[in-house]
């Protein structure tokens, strides 16, 4: 509902027809970066030269950096599926939007679109959410190589362009109408 109303958004000219999103590098490449930093923790704990290896505070050593290897090894493995996986995720343009699985929904199918933060802190996230005929959608999108703020410009434009068009046409047939009768 907050990007139909006409006051919020104008046309930009600088905004192309369609903008395809995928997952970004350079985010990517920093959670490898700090998996590794995670694994390489994990394997100091594990592997460091400990006086007596059988002390309470040597077995808490292995179990805490054994902890921290299975996490950071899940963490890169995530990452690195993710920085190779060059699919698009998110087309929006002039007709609608199309997620990397779903068709394409018209505008006119797209309804309550916004970006919502969810969590605080280092956990905050951000979704896109939206109605369209397959229900509600919920996307994470701070892993696309798109902010928020650009992508709340991007379906402003888009929704704009859109009720545009649609009157647009709508005044073309009325004046068909008016000629032909």
């Amino acid at each position: 509902m907050r990007f139909e109303k006409e006051h919020i958004h104008s046309d930009d000219p600088d905004v192309p027809d369609e903008v395809v999103i995928r997952f970004s590098l350079w985010k990517q490449a920093l959670n490898i970066f700090l998996a590794l930093l995670i694994l390489g923790a994990g394997g100091l704990w594990v592997f460091y030269p400990k006086d007596d290896p059988g002390s309470p505070s040597s077995l808490w050593s292995y179990v805490l950096g054994a902890l921290f290897i299975c996490f950071g090894g899940v963490f890169f493995w995530i990452s690195v599926q993710d920085f190779l996986n060059r699919d698009v995720q998110l087309v929006i343009g002039n007709g609608g939007i199309r997620r990397f699985s779903d068709e394409l929904f018209l505008w006119e199918e797209i309804h309550d679109e916004r970006i919502v933060r969810k969590g605080s802190g280092k956990a905050t996230s951000y979704h896109l959410i939206y109605r369209c005929p397959k229900g509600t959608v919920d996307m994470t999108i701070s892993g696309l190589d798109i902010g928020r703020i650009r992508l709340s410009h991007l379906i402003g434009v888009y929704r704009m362009r859109s009720i545009q068009l649609s009157n647009g046409i709508q005044n073309a047939n009325r004046d068909n109408r008016e000629l032909n009768s």
